[in-house]
């Protein structure tokens, strides 16, 4: 197998160092076009295209910086288990005594590196300077190359080559004795019109001095093979193949290919690589699934694969079968390409749940975690993104407040390298406990990062360094003593009328904000329905209709003399939660419906068209807003200067 693979210079590759684990058999690469995936492709099959050359007219090297002199790619094999085989393989045997003076310092490994190093004149210079040494590792390790934009998907007959690889040994009789094999059996198979018409063909090719180039062995097997099967055109079903669409003969190339290359290599004593880019290409849903089912199946042991992908759907699929892989994420970094090995050590968990919905967050270029239903709508607001265009340029993700499933899509804890920021109400950070009149910290760290006991006091003094603002470690410390306090409102209240309260609301959104999470006073309705905007929510529910039961509470709440208990009254009403992350001790259902009932978006559309269309300048609509919705205007500020 193959074990490490270091690229230097190489195209838009500056540095790229990639160790595999002896239990993994594929990699795959995901990010977006122009991120550098092809050219480690290409990096790779530049390597093995070369391995017995010293001159090649096309220059990998990296033309970005033009001091560049030279690129340089190493990949280190394993030999071990090939070595293994060699004792019942003669020619294996005879390869490994070339072999053994070349492994590395640890000889116990089997161990062989090779470095190619490409010059700007095109000279290429080897490591290993011994062809034989060079031309036998290309031998027991052949490189297959598929790229799906370039399919020949109506004849297969790159699959005659790959049979000839894999399958070639060497001849077990002599040339003379192997044509007069040859000669009994078409003889025996099509009588003597065989034998005239061979002794026909000789002599007509004698008398012109015609001669044909010799096959390999290897070639005469193949074609064995393509007779002994019928012929060496493929058909599908007794239909040829340009009977089905694109995508059923891409998928079924590619899974003969995937099936057909690691099985033959079983019998050939050789560890194949194959890279497939962008397998999906064509393919529906299903046939990804078919693919991947067969990629487990048959990529084990004895060969490895290489995949890039902007599919979702291929990493669910590999998520969903636990199969030992690796993830790397690939991005443009000041002009070159950077690797990011995805930390997959969440897959260990059986209980991890994966989906479509959190492979798609791979992809993303920024990422915001949101809890519900409701935020999606906010976020995804035509109204609200007519104000924030910038926003349209982030993926949001809804965990639906399940911890779990927040940690399955999470850059910071997948090391996608994605921006991200995570927006969660006060009861994900701190639970008020009502018995003791305190607040406690949650345990996740994910959404409550003072709880994160892992940060220490480097990491305090690094976000002071660079918010020279804000003291952290005095931040924290502040908010360890306010947690010590009791909190309680009056009697009959929702609320606290405490500053004490307020200043540790205040200290938990700063400092949750310098760990990319925001979070809400209260939940998110507590941010669309504010005492600034309170009385146009309440012309808004006016022009609603509710039963009687409702009707009579509503009517209760709307004549309250204290706006703070009719606002934390009205925020109950509609799906939220008060400061005591209580529902008010509302007797009756929410007034709007629920969560998923689009009653954010139908607020937001009579807000709009009443309160802002009619204003022209669009930076008078900004402050309107921000005036009516504070909280939420902070909110998507710091969402819009993520893309900024």
């Amino acid at each position: 197998m193959i074990t490490e693979v270091s690229i230097n210079n190489f195209k838009s590759i500056e540095n790229v160092d990639i160790s595999i684990d002896s239990d993994t058999n594929i990699m795959c690469f995901l990010g977006k076009n122009g991120a550098g995936k092809s050219n480690i492709f290409k990096a790779l099959r530049f390597f093995f295209d070369n391995l017995n050359k010293d001159f090649c007219d096309d220059i990998g090297i990296d033309r970005i910086n033009p001091y560049i002199q030279k690129c340089t790619i190493s990949i280190s094999f394993n030999v071990h288990l090939l070595k293994v085989k060699s004792e019942y393989n003669s020619k294996l045997e005879s390869d490994f005594k070339i072999l053994k003076n070349y492994f590395e310092p640890d000889k116990s490994n089997q161990l062989i590196k090779l470095t190619m190093t490409q010059n700007k004149d095109g000279t290429i210079m080897w490591n290993i300077r011994d062809r034989a040494v060079r031309g036998i590792i290309k031998n027991l390790f052949p490189f297959y190359y598929i790229d799906t934009r370039h399919l020949d998907l109506y004849s297969w007959s790159w699959l005659w080559k790959i049979i000839n690889d894999l399958s070639a040994t060497k001849s077990q009789v002599e040339p003379d004795k192997f044509n007069q094999v040859i000669d009994a059996a078409f003889s025996e198979v099509y009588g003597k019109k065989y034998t005239d018409s061979k002794n026909i063909l000789s002599k007509c090719f004698e008398d012109n001095l015609i001669t044909l180039d010799k096959y390999h062995f290897e070639n005469r097997l193949a074609n064995a093979f393509a007779m002994r099967f019928g012929g060496d055109h493929f058909l599908m079903n007794e239909r040829n193949l340009d009977f089905y669409s694109d995508g059923t003969n891409s998928v079924q190339y590619l899974k003969l290919l995937t099936s057909l290359i690691p099985q033959i290599s079983v019998t050939s004593c050789k560890f194949p690589i194959i890279i497939v880019d962008e397998p999906e290409i064509g393919l529906h849903n299903s046939f990804i699934r078919e693919y991947i089912d067969c990629v487990c199946n048959n990529i084990k042991s004895n060969a490895f694969l290489f995949i890039s992908t902007h599919s979702p759907k291929i990493i669910e699929e590999l998520a969903l079968r636990k199969t030992k892989y690796e993830l790397y994420k690939v991005e443009v970094f000041r002009l070159h390409s950077i690797l990011k090995k995805m930390n997959l050590s969440w897959l260990k968990n059986e209980n991890a749940r994966i989906s479509i919905k959190e492979t798609e967050c791979y992809f993303s270029d920024y990422l915001v975690y949101v809890e519900g239903e409701t935020e999606l709508q906010l976020f995804s607001n035509e109204r609200i993104l007519s104000l924030y265009p910038q926003i349209k340029k982030i993926h949001f993700y809804s965990f639906d407040s399940n911890d779990a499933r927040l940690r399955n899509a999470h850059s910071g804890s997948l090391n996608l390298g994605i921006d991200y920021k995570v927006i969660v109400d006060m009861d994900k950070i701190v639970t008020y406990i009502k018995n003791s009149s305190k607040f406690k910290l949650k345990s996740d760290s994910l959404v409550s990062p003072i709880k994160n006991n892992q940060k220490n006091q480097s990491d305090l003094f690094r976000y002071h360094n660079q918010h020279t603002q804000v003291d952290m470690i005095s931040l924290r410390k502040k908010i360890e003593s306010l947690l010590k306090l009791t909190y309680s409102p009056s009697s009959g209240l929702h609320y606290f009328c405490d500053n004490n309260y307020s200043s540790l609301v205040q200290s938990i959104k700063s400092y949750c904000e310098f760990y990319n999470v925001i979070v809400n006073k209260t939940t998110i309705e507590g941010e669309l329905i504010t005492s600034e905007n309170l009385d146009k929510f309440m012309l808004y529910l006016d022009a609603l209709t509710f039963n009687k039961e409702t009707q009579r509470q509503h009517h209760k709440i709307k004549n309250l003399p204290d706006c703070n208990e009719k606002i934390a009254r009205v925020i109950c009403e509609c799906n939220g939660r008060s400061e005591l992350q209580d529902n008010c001790g509302l007797k009756h259902k929410s007034i709007i419906g629920g969560k998923t009932s689009g009653w954010c978006s139908k607020w937001l559309d009579f807000y709009f068209l009443n309160y802002i269309d009619p204003i022209t300048d669009d930076k008078d609509k900004i402050k309107q807003f921000e005036k009516d919705f504070p909280s939420l205007n902070s909110t998507l500020q710091i969402l819009k200067n993520m893309v900024q």
